[in-house]
């Protein structure tokens, strides 16, 4: 648990609104969303179900707690104080939350790893401190912001939603939020899995590979167009066209992946182990792609510095053999080697 914020309770959590003592529980399948609060003092129970998705703002996953916070306040409304200023500590305190933090209710042992990953939280925090990028959005689809109120804790200006830290020697290690602090935390994702370092890495990664596979045919066309014969041979021409076969596995194996999760993830039926067991056996008996990739760009590299190569041919089989590297990065990350089947 965490300090300020909202608890659990024994098959409900605290749903409080407005001062009153309110115990509710939600839940989602693939088709419907509900929730049931109990404002125990008033003996009032409020019960609301939607059975599809709806349009994306607001979406019917927000539309719950819409819902509950317009009904408070039409019935039982309270004098809200009006959002201060921030505190002389929000700077320093802000600092130590910035980053990027992934949800404690994650997979983390297989390759839906990278579901969570994409959906990692990036943490800024704005010149008077008040931080953007945790929470549920408002209803328009828009973030929140939260400013400090007291020593870590923070709540969402123009909201009741508060946010707490947890603090591990001088560490801000986690962060729970409101509403859904009762069961869901954020935690500081480890640098290695670093959405804001990983990604960007990631996606110049491939940028380089498509680079490379695009740039084969079109040096084969300007050849043929200028009638200029092919100018390498040995195993510089090997190194020449081992760079497209290289590039081409790596961006398959990553497209299969990335097909893959997708498609599980669209339908429950999908996630069968019946239905989706080959397809995962396949993934993982491909990582031998990125794997034979890597042996590839090293192979060009030593190629090119011991032939006396252009400096340029030498700096692009430098970027093709570190791109390899990070989707092998990647993949290890997701736990695209695991043989994992439990998910």
């Amino acid at each position: 648990q965490f300090p300020v914020v909202e608890p659990s309770a024994l098959g409900f959590y605290h749903e409080d609104l407005n001062g009153l003592n309110i115990i509710a529980h939600g839940g989602d399948t693939q088709w419907f969303h509900s929730n049931v609060a109990l404002l125990l003092d008033q003996h009032v129970g409020v019960f609301i179900s939607v059975n599809s998705e709806g349009g994306p703002a607001p979406s019917t996953r927000l539309l719950r707690w819409e819902f509950m916070q317009a009904f408070v306040d039409r019935y039982f409304p309270a004098a809200h104080p009006a959002d201060g200023a921030p505190l002389p500590t929000a700077r320093q305190h802000g600092a130590q939350v910035v980053g990027d933090y992934e949800s404690s209710r994650r997979a983390q042992t297989d390759p839906l790893l990278a579901v969570y990953f994409a959906g990692q939280t990036t943490v800024s925090m704005l010149p008077n401190g008040d931080l953007v990028g945790f929470g549920l959005p408002d209803a328009n689809g828009a973030p929140k912001h939260w400013r400090e109120v007291a020593p870590y804790v923070w709540k969402a200006l123009g909201s009741h939603d508060r946010m707490s830290a947890r603090v591990e020697n001088g560490v801000v290690t986690a962060i729970a939020y409101e509403p859904l602090s009762f069961a869901i935390e954020d935690m500081r994702a480890p640098w290695y899995r670093s959405k804001s370092l990983l990604l960007p890495l990631l996606c110049v990664a491939l940028a380089i590979m498509a680079a490379t596979l695009v740039s084969w045919p079109l040096r084969a066309w300007a050849r043929a167009v200028h009638q200029k014969p092919f100018p390498y041979e040995g195993s510089r021409a090997l190194a020449h066209r081992l760079g497209p076969a290289v590039s081409f596995a790596g961006l398959a194996y990553f497209a299969a992946w990335v097909f893959f999760i997708v498609w599980l993830m669209g339908s429950l039926s999908n996630t069968q182990s019946s239905v989706s067991s080959g397809p995962l056996t396949a993934l993982y008996v491909g990582a031998i792609l990125p794997i034979a990739a890597a042996v590839g760009a090293a192979w060009i590299n030593v190629s090119l510095w011991r032939g006396g190569s252009s400096w340029f041919a030498k700096i692009c089989g430098l970027a093709l053999l570190l791109s390899v590297l990070v989707l092998l990065w990647f993949a290890y990350a997701m736990n695209f080697f695991s043989f994992n089947y439990a998910y």
